[in-house]
């Protein structure tokens, strides 16, 4: 199911919990990526997981939300989110 409107808004019913919590721009980012991973891979798992390491180079999970990373920060924040073998 489309996670963003055809206006590229996220919508807010179809989001996990922590991105319903976290800024429009983390929303647009989830939902955008998601929505591509779906197209390629179809629904599941693995466009979850590729919308979240999409999110995790320009945000960091900060308790229950997630925000913004510094400027100039920006890159994968942890390992897995690297990517390749």
């Amino acid at each position: 199911m489309p996670k963003s409107t055809t206006r590229g808004q996220a919508k807010k019913s179809e989001l996990p919990d922590t991105i319903k919590r976290s800024d429009a721009k983390a929303q647009r980012t989830f939902a955008k990526a998601h929505d591509s991973a779906a197209k390629e891979y179809g629904e599941g798992q693995r466009a979850h997981r590729v919308a979240y390491a999409a999110l995790k180079h320009t945000h960091e999970k900060v308790g229950d939300h997630w925000e913004p990373k510094a400027k100039g920060a920006k890159g994968p924040s942890d390992k897995q989110a690297e990517g390749g073998r």
